[in-house]
Order: C-alpha cells, then structure tokens, then sequence
C-alpha cells in the first residue's frame, strides 16, 4: 500500500509496479518455449495472471490480494503440473509474492537482504530458463 501525505488516494508505489512488470517479463521465455505446442493453452492463462495486478494500481489491497494470490497459486501448481512446465513460472510467483512489500517507505534491512536474494534468484532462474528452453 501506499502512503500519502498530500491528500490524494493511496496508489501502488512504482517499485511495487517494477516487481510485477518483471514478474511478467519473466513469464516471456516459458511462453517462447511454449510456442507453437498445445501446452500454450494452459501456460498462456498463467501469464495472463502475471500480468494482472499491474492494472490494479489505484487500488493497493486489490494489488496485494492479486499478487499473493497468484503468486501463491502458481507456486503450488508448480509440482502437480511440472509435466506441463508451470514450474517454469516459480521466478515470476517469488516475485509476486515479493511484490507487495516493495514499497521503500516500509522497508528494513532484513527485508531489503530478503527481497534482494529473491529477485536474484528468480532473475537467475528466468536466465537459465531462457537459456535452455529458447530455441536457438
């Protein structure tokens, strides 16, 4: 959520916004690895809901509400659906699960470690993702 001091309605912080715009850019590999088989009618809603909190920012508890629970879900279908590769999305659930709290006017020293290690982690996943699955 956001914090105001001038009167106007809370609004999603940009930082927030940058974690679910990269939560989606995430998502370009697996759907390029998908491309052209019939399991990008199944990986292609879940990029979808990626994408969707980033047209929630003038309401910041439906922005928190759709990331963690698409975060959430994702990251718990990863294991039954491996078969399917939506395990390829965990990079772009941590990051959603990140999301909001990525506001800088709540942030503590642990939290900024924490949320640092996590984007590495998934910008590292997202690389070898692309790295592999990407045709050359």
């Amino acid at each position: 959520m956001s914090i105001t001091t001038d009167g106007r309605e809370p609004r999603i912080h940009r930082q927030q916004q940058a974690a679910v715009a990269v939560a989606a850019l995430a998502t370009a590999p697996v759907l390029g690895w998908a491309a052209g088989s019939d399991i990008l009618q199944i990986l292609l809603p879940c990029a979808a809901g990626v994408a969707a909190p980033l047209f929630l920012s003038r309401r910041p508890a439906a922005f928190r509400a759709a990331c963690l629970i698409t975060g959430t879900t994702l990251l718990v279908l990863a294991l039954p659906l491996a078969v399917l590769g939506v395990f390829l999305f965990a990079p772009s659930a941590v990051l959603l699960l990140l999301a909001p709290a990525a506001h800088p006017e709540r942030r503590t020293t642990a939290g900024t470690a924490a949320a640092a290690g996590a984007v590495l982690l998934a910008a590292g996943l997202t690389l070898a993702a692309a790295w592999h699955l990407l045709p050359a």
